[in-house]
């Protein structure tokens, strides 16, 4: 599984040709009502293409695990913001002075295929229709569409049961490997459909989502929409307009986790995070209801980490809970039982703590389960 950022460019590499970054050199040539990363003389756009739901004009009010980017070569069109870069945004029109900000968690690569749902029996159906958009019809899961049922079911993947652990919080299968081609098993109904599908899309879903009101104008025509400097590096969608790789930082590798989640508000930029109640706020946030376990990995390698709760009937909400140590953090999803919050991880050996807040006097366990990758069925499709 992978948690962390993309094999991508570092930053003495951004200039280099092949990048495919859309670059203005004239700020009269900026898009009206476009967003740019300013860095030197160079103005890259942000850039979104392939997504599982409409991008409107309407800024989103809260995360929907459901919404999910797809990228595949036009990844490297997502420019990096470094801390000390300036997001550029101008626009002729009245100005609006909220921005949202919409940060999407890394998942990595797997198919076309993403708001997979649980069913009773404990598998993963989607449903078919294109109407529906769940499935990428610029991938090689187009066929998917044409199955004469509302909905299918993906039993089996590289010779592995599909199973929780092994699909994110967004439907999106994990443990996929790059570039490889699985054999998935999919039923439509009790009719057996073969399907050798690669794993050569990158996907983020809708983790976090806050409002700024912190701006600058800047020379003549457009204005620098600062970043908070609390925000973790990761990836942000500003205003629907397009996606920006944030760095906190000057640099980046493949050991850059991008998912690590944002633990403070400002007075200019707070979560809005309010149509569920995932975080809770630090003013509602006591001692008594922080609880914290020591997690000892033995051997690096794929874990699932479950915490399950009693939900009552007081109208407590969602706990959340976070597996870090000094390098890494983890946010752990809620699952489809509305009792518990999972997510499977790349570990290395040593302890972690488990941290759960927003219990509010509900019991709770914890498990820790290895779990093994999925065996591609061919390196090339």
């Amino acid at each position: 599984m992978a948690t962390t950022g993309c094999n991508g460019f570092k930053r003495e590499n951004a200039k280099e040709g092949g990048t495919d970054l859309e670059t203005v050199l004239d700020m009269e040539k900026l898009e009206d009502g476009g967003f740019y990363v300013l860095r030197g003389d160079e103005y890259e756009k942000l850039y979104v293409q392939d997504t599982n739901y409409e991008l409107s004009d309407s800024s989103p009010t809260s995360p929907n695990v459901q919404h999910t980017l797809w990228y595949k070569d036009d990844w490297k069109k997502v420019p990096t913001l470094y801390k000390g870069d300036q997001l550029i945004y101008k626009t002729t029109n009245t100005l609006d002075e909220t921005f949202s900000m919409e940060r999407f968690e890394y998942v990595g690569y797997t198919i076309g295929i993403s708001n997979l749902k649980e069913t009773e029996s404990g598998r993963f159906a989607f449903e078919t229709s294109s109407d529906s958009m769940n499935i990428n019809m610029n991938s090689d899961a187009a066929p998917l569409s044409e199955l004469s049922t509302e909905t299918a079911i993906i039993d089996q993947i590289g010779g592995a049961y599909l199973r929780a652990g092994n699909v994110s919080s967004g439907g999106c299968i994990l443990g996929l490997s790059k570039g490889k081609t699985y054999l998935a098993e999919v039923y439509a109904g009790t009719i057996m459909h073969e399907y050798k599908l690669k794993a050569d899309y990158i996907a983020l879903t809708s983790m976090e989502v806050y409002k700024s009101v912190d701006y600058d104008f800047m020379q003549s025509e457009i204005i620098t929409v600062n970043i908070p400097e609390y925000f973790n590096s990761g990836y942000y969608m500003i205003n629907n307009y397009g996606l920006v790789r944030y760095v906190n930082g000057t640099s980046y590798d493949e050991n850059t986790d991008f998912n690590v989640p944002n633990v403070e508000a400002s007075e200019d930029v707070e979560s809005m995070d309010t149509e569920n109640e995932n975080l809770v706020s630090n003013d509602e946030q006591t001692k008594d209801d922080v609880k914290k376990e020591t997690v000892s990995i033995k051997k690096d390698g794929a874990y699932l980490i479950k915490v399950s709760y009693v939900n009552n009937e007081s109208g407590d909400g969602v706990p959340s809970a976070v597996v870090y140590n000094d390098e890494k953090a983890y946010q752990l999803n809620e699952d489809t039982s509305k009792e518990s919050l999972s997510k499977e991880m790349e570990l290395k050996k040593g302890d972690y703590t488990l941290e759960i807040t927003g219990l509010k006097e509900r019991e709770y366990t914890y498990s820790i389960e290895e779990k093994a990758s999925f065996e591609a069925e061919a390196d090339n499709g």
